[in-house]
Order: structure tokens, then sequence, then C-alpha cells
């Protein structure tokens, strides 16, 4: 079942089992060299737009980023080294969380408030950037997220590109 924008303990320990999270960047000799240390991964199970309207999707991908950071001493992580990733609408979250730690219209209620939803980086593989509405008859990015017809400020609002700026996470973009 979707978390549902909380995370319990119980919620957490399963996902604890389940997921990925990084465990430790450590630079090499080479200072363009990063080797990656995977304890697990951290999968949230966010609710489609079917289930929930916009912004669930995102509360859902901050709550385990929270859990994560609070519980960081308990999994032996560096909780400054988080870091997401995703494909696809899954890379859109990412980015859209890396894009707006603290901010309150994205956090939800899903457990450990108080604790931050920065992220360290960002791996995004083929993420929609900009939810500008498609021309009918074809079904546009916006739309599949925010239902029929958004208004453009809130298109804008969910989509990452506006909140690129000096001090966002370190990206790395994979397109094909």
């Amino acid at each position: 079942a979707p978390l549902q924008g909380a995370i319990t303990e119980d919620a957490g320990t399963a996902i604890e089992q389940l997921a990925y999270t990084v465990k430790e960047v450590q630079r090499q000799r080479r200072p363009d060299r990063l080797v990656v240390q995977k304890l697990g991964d951290i999968e949230p199970d966010d609710r489609l737009t079917g289930q929930a309207p916009w912004p669930a999707q995102i509360e859902d991908v901050k709550a385990p980023i929270r859990w994560t950071r609070a519980n960081a001493a308990r999994l032996d992580i560096d909780p400054d080294r988080i870091l997401v990733w995703g494909s696809s609408a899954g890379a859109h979250l990412a980015l859209m969380a890396a894009a707006t730690p603290g901010d309150p219209r994205f956090e939800g209620q899903g457990g450990h408030p108080g604790v931050s939803s920065a992220v360290a980086g960002v791996i995004a593989v083929h993420p929609p950037t900009d939810l500008k509405m498609s021309p009918p008859p074809r079904l546009g990015r916006a739309e599949a997220l925010l239902g029929e017809a958004p208004a453009p400020e809130v298109a804008r609002a969910a989509s990452p590109l506006p909140y690129v700026r000096a001090d966002f996470p370190p990206t790395l973009f994979l397109h094909g």
C-alpha cells in the first residue's frame, strides 16, 4: 500500500530493508573520480495522480528523505551525502526534491517535521523539466500530473526548471 506521505518506524524499517541510499561518496586520488558505496535503496511508494492530486507525489518522495536523514546514525550514513535518482516521472520527482528543500508547498505532513529534506545531489534519467501544456488533442506532461487544464502558474510551480539556481545540488542528466 502507498505510504500516503507518512513514514512510521515500521514503514521506515521495511523501506530500509528494500531500498537504496548512498552510504558514502569519497574522493579518490584523482579529484575527477568519485566512488559510491551502496548501502541499499530507499524507494518511496509515491501516490499516482489517480490516487491523489499534485503535490502528493513530491510529498511522498520527501518523507523518506527526511526519514533517512533522521535515521542516518542508525543507518551509518552521512546525512549530508544523501543522493536521489529517478527515471522519467521519477526523475522529475528527484529534481523537484533537489530543487525545493524546505519549501512548505511540497514538504507535506509525512513525518519528521523540522528535519531537512535537502539532498546532496541528483541523477535524473530523461526527466521532464518544464511542464508546459501541450496543445490538444495530445495529453501534455502538465495534464498528466496536474489534471485537465492546469493553470500556468501551477504547471510552472510543478516544473523543476524554474528552481535552477547557483546552489542547486550537483546534477547528472542522462538523455537519449
